[in-house]
């Protein structure tokens, strides 16, 4: 299992970064010891960072080692497995030193988009499994657009915020803010709702939180339009192209 710590400064969407030599600057920091990423997560946020510590779902080493298939992967569904392993493969073809958010946007698009593409093929497109797929997706789109206008809204509210005011103060009107998104998920019309509801009900999120969505999502459409209309839906001309452009 790997432990990924995130962090960024409180009162704007800028991320804390660490440098990783030819591989460039990157927003996260990953160990095998969890431990040691507790007591970074702790350490940056005594310092007043907004901090976080998830569990990735899978990791890339960009072709230089093989990648790791762990057990719990053996748990999801057919399409969301062919989606993270595509992800995954698309950071080992096309890499941009120190462009994280082309990266792992470019690397969500194709694995979404491969993904339905080998639904499609081996179930076929009225099947259930490619169905449910698509049902999964569009949910996830819309949790997601919500959280990428929270942190356009966020963004603002940061420019705002008087220089002046008491850190305290500072703090309270943030909380309020972030509730505000937060509660306006119950808004959304969801397929699963079950899945969005209470996602937030034990903690509220902090910036790191809207950062990752804008680090993985905000790009989405950018890819689709571009495939689109350049390539006129071909995937694979698509990532063959990027692949020349963009060597990894």
């Amino acid at each position: 299992m790997l432990w990924a710590v995130t962090a960024s400064k409180p009162f704007a969407l800028e991320p804390y970064t660490w440098h990783y030599g030819p591989f460039g600057s990157m927003p996260y920091r990953g160990y095998f010891d969890s431990t040691r990423a507790y007591q970074l997560r702790d350490r940056l946020a005594e310092e007043g960072y907004d901090a976080d510590l998830y569990n990735p779902s899978a990791w890339s080493t960009l072709g230089w080692f093989k990648d790791p298939v762990l057990s719990n992967m053996l748990y999801w569904s057919e399409g969301h497995l062919a989606a993270l392993i595509i992800h995954e493969m698309t950071h080992g073809t096309i890499w941009l030193t120190g462009e994280v958010d082309y990266n792992e946007n470019l690397a969500d698009f194709v694995g979404d988009y491969g993904a339905k593409l080998y639904l499609i093929k081996k179930y076929g497109k009225t099947s259930k499994e490619y169905l449910d797929f698509v049902n999964s997706l569009s949910d996830s789109e819309k949790f997601s657009q919500h959280l990428l206008r929270g942190a356009q809204s966020l963004d603002k509210f940061y420019k705002q915020l008087p220089e002046k005011l008491p850190l305290s103060e500072k703090k309270k009107r943030k909380t309020h803010k972030i509730k505000q998104i937060v509660s306006a998920i119950d808004t959304l019309s969801f397929a699963r709702p079950e899945h969005y509801r209470q996602v937030f009900a034990e903690e509220l999120p902090n910036n790191t939180l809207f950062m990752s969505y804008r680090r993985y999502r905000g790009k989405q459409g950018d890819f689709e339009k571009t495939c689109r209309e350049k390539f006129g839906n071909d995937l694979r001309r698509y990532v063959a192209y990027l692949k020349e452009k963009f060597p990894a």
